[in-house]
């Protein structure tokens, strides 16, 4: 369908605006054939085949149009399903490799992130957080905000990584 209204287009240079024109113009001839309006004596057969073509080949326009633009909608919107896929798959890795990171924290940074969770907010602002920022544990809301919050992975695990955070922040 897609090579068929590329041709059409491109090649042709046919659009759906020529085929309503087509169609108008030979469904109206051919309606004023039909109830007479001119006499069928000055209009030879050679005429109505031409109208009559004329409006189908408007009708075979509109249809490879309306076509070419369900399909391109379809592709469109699977392409955007895709990258929607996509996106949430690398969150939930992300997440995923943050709480594996959480696991085995040491030193400060075990001690910073075990006094976030036990604050009991997942939002927080200020400090200098890079070390759990870059290890992806915590990220900010925003562009450009101050304003952090624990990832969720880590967050909803808080209960099961306290006590490990409290061993390794020891250390």
């Amino acid at each position: 369908m897609e090579w068929l209204a590329g041709f059409m287009s491109n090649v042709l240079g046919l659009k759906a605006r020529q085929g309503w024109v087509f169609l108008l113009v030979g469904g109206i001839m051919l309606l004023v054939l039909y109830y007479g309006l001119l006499p069928n004596e000055e209009i030879g057969i050679g005429w109505k085949a031409f109208f009559t073509l004329l409006a189908v080949t408007g009708i075979a326009i509109l249809i490879v149009s309306a076509g070419s633009q369900i399909y391109e909608s379809r592709r469109e919107k699977a392409a955007a399903n895709r990258k929607i896929e996509a996106a949430e798959w690398q969150q939930a890795r992300l997440e995923s490799d943050a709480l594996r990171t959480a696991e085995i924290l040491t030193g400060h940074d075990a001690a910073v992130l075990l006094s976030l969770l036990l604050k009991g907010k997942q939002r927080f602002t200020g400090g200098n957080m890079s070390s759990l920022h870059a290890k992806n544990i915590i990220k900010p809301i925003g562009s450009y905000s101050s304003t952090y919050e624990v990832v969720n992975s880590v967050w909803n695990e808080r209960a099961r990584l306290i006590p490990f955070l409290r061993e390794a922040a020891r250390k």
